[in-house]
């Protein structure tokens, strides 16, 4: 499957650049994530979230990437944009954005990803607290139909979920969800 190759591909590479120092962790998020938390659906692109040992080595990581086959492009936002900082790749005709953590709890998705084997090749997947805290920040009807089917099929921690949520003043929408 294309997706599953890419996917591999792009996670072999991020962890030659981890080994360089360039990346201190990164998580796979959207649409691939909520299907590996239980609820499966389609998508055809890869998300993941990379946190940098430094922003300033944005232009280093993405030098890096292109090193390794991948050509990429940097979108800038400004850090009050929803995602401040994306790089739009591919991998085998495999649409991959890469949002570069800004915030600290982005860093700490990336840094408690669970681990999920997929044919052989370790994927690190973002706790599925935080895409559902993602997902709900994000509003979109996806995004909110994706958070429904996460609360009904997900084994959660509750409490660092409702923490989390209130932290990142998404905890009204949480709660709208899980009445709805």
């Amino acid at each position: 499957m294309p997706l599953e190759k890419s996917l591999k591909g792009v996670c072999k590479a991020l962890r030659e650049i981890k080994e360089e120092g360039l990346v201190k962790g990164f998580a796979l998020i959207g649409g691939l994530s909520v299907s590996t938390w239980g609820y499966p659906r389609a998508t055809n692109d890869v998300d993941l979230l990379v946190g940098l040992a430094s922003i300033e080595r944005l232009d280093a990581f993405s030098s890096a990437l292109e090193r390794r086959g991948f050509k990429t492009d940097i979108r800038s936002g400004g850090l009050a944009d929803p995602v401040p900082y994306l790089i739009r790749t591919s991998r085998d005709d495999v649409p991959v954005d890469i949002i570069i953590a800004t915030k600290n709890w982005e860093h700490e998705a990336c840094e408690q990803a669970v681990t999920v084997s997929l044919d052989g090749a370790d994927i690190p997947v973002a706790p599925v607290e935080y895409i559902i805290v993602m997902k709900l920040r994000a509003g979109s009807p996806r995004d909110l139909a994706d958070v429904s089917e996460l609360l009904k099929t997900s084994e959660l921690r509750t409490g660092f979920l409702k923490g989390l949520a209130k932290r990142l003043r998404v905890d009204r929408k949480l709660e709208g969800m899980k009445k709805g």
